[in-house]
């Protein structure tokens, strides 16, 4: 709010009010004052409204543009929660230490908690497979020329593959061992390693990680570890207790109510107090931690269907307002018509005819514009949906839904008038 934007303001105020009153003003003072006598309020003149039916084209066109927009970031974002991650979310809790674990006591705190009533399975581990959260180094293949590249790391013990499901496609899982002695590598890895066949690279030596070079126990499929923004990385899986200072906690929600399930959390809570009294107990389900990762594009949605209700209402007021104009203009019209014998259907459907022919081209302007930001928006994400013909279809049949509906009663009245009284003259 500084200067320059509260000026613009003003300015916007002050032409829009200008704009708004002199139209009007104009059309009025063009009546002839022997006919407002009688009662007719409508100026004659070449009928055509073309200014009128320009404004509506052009509301409509905004609408339709927020419409198809709306549909596309509604089919973006459900594509992106319904695609499988390649890994479970459902029902995990992750608890982490913000001073790190240098004393053994995350263990203790896994062991108590996995003995509670509703947990199924309890894991130590670096982070969950998706998170804001990473981890990395560079790594490569011991003897190669190739350059180092940069890897994900994530730390967990043989249990962190079937606790969220991971796939393994090749090789074994880690074995059971209280330091890190192998590493588990995901296929684009693999294939950044130079392997086109992902189970060569069993038993090679990748370097980068620590001291010396560890060989690959095996190959799990690729999953999501980022956001649906970005590409699929090269992954590695190591034991390392020195930064497993996370708990995954797998809890046993289907058979559990609300309140059994906060009932559950605090005894989680108190045993946290009881190993770390000066460290705040917090706690994220993975679910929500994922769905974290599109904030901003939920907001975009959220403020995309606010714009596209308005932009509708507005072109609804529009729209009324035309198609009073038109019904009074062709008020005898319609009376000549139904002494000749046209149906109330005939009536309605001459009225509206106009109207739908506005929308169509207001479709035909929007489509295209729709198409080139939306198509720039989409390309943002890595992973991403399709825009298909159906959006712009089913934008297209909303918007003349919404406009028959704002005008059909309109049309209705004047189809169902009684022809003596309209055809009445002084």
């Amino acid at each position: 709010f500084d200067g320059a934007t509260l000026l613009f303001l003003l300015l916007i105020a002050v032409v829009t009010i200008l704009a708004t009153g002199f139209y009007p003003a104009k059309v009025r003072a063009g009546y002839l004052p022997a006919l407002t006598l009688k009662g007719k309020t409508v100026a004659e003149g070449s009928g055509k409204g073309t200014l009128r039916k320009s404004l509506i084209v052009f509301q409509f066109t905004i609408s339709l543009l927020f419409i198809i927009a709306s549909i596309v970031i509604g089919s973006q974002l459900r594509y992106v929660l319904r695609t499988d991650f390649g890994f479970r979310t459902d029902a995990i809790v992750t608890l982490r230490s913000l001073w790190g674990d240098k004393t053994g006591k995350m263990a203790v705190l896994a062991n108590k908690v996995r003995e509670l009533h509703g947990v199924d399975a309890v894991i130590r581990e670096s982070i969950p497979p998706m998170s804001r959260a990473h981890m990395g180094t560079g790594a490569g293949l011991q003897g190669s020329d190739q350059k180092p590249f940069e890897v994900s790391v994530y730390a967990g013990n043989e249990d962190y593959l079937p606790f969220y499901g991971i796939k393994l496609i090749a090789g074994r899982n880690l074995l059971h061992s209280d330091s890190m002695r192998e590493i588990l590598i995901n296929a684009t890895c693999a294939r950044a390693l130079g392997f086109s066949d992902v189970n060569k690279a069993i038993g090679r030596q990748v370097v980068g990680l620590g001291d010396k070079a560890y060989p690959v126990a095996g190959v799990v499929a690729d999953f999501y570890e980022n956001s649906f923004h970005e590409q699929i990385k090269p992954v590695v899986f190591e034991h390392d207790p020195r930064i497993e200072n996370s708990l995954a906690v797998k809890i046993s929600a289907g058979a559990m109510a609300a309140g059994q399930l906060k009932t559950l959390m605090n005894k989680i809570e108190k045993q946290w107090k009881a190993l770390y009294p000066e460290e705040p107990f917090s706690f994220s389900f993975l679910d929500d931690s994922i769905a974290d990762l599109y904030a901003g594009d939920f907001q975009i949605e959220w403020w995309t269907n606010v714009a596209m209700g308005i932009t509708i209402f507005i072109s609804c007021l529009g729209l009324l307002g035309l198609a009073i104009f038109s019904t009074e203009r062709r008020t005898r019209e319609i009376g000549i018509r139904k002494v000749l014998g046209a149906t109330v259907s005939r009536i309605v459907l001459m009225l509206c005819k106009d109207i739908v022919l506005l929308i169509l081209l207001a479709l035909l302007i929007a489509g295209p514009l729709a198409w080139y930001f939306m198509h720039g928006w989409l390309q943002g994400f890595a992973y991403r949906t399709a825009i298909g013909g159906w959006m712009f279809v089913a934008a297209g049949a909303a918007a003349i839904g919404i406009a028959l509906l704002t005008v059909g009663f309109q049309a209705m009245r004047a189809a169902m008038a009684n022809p003596v009284k309209s055809l009445r003259t002084e």
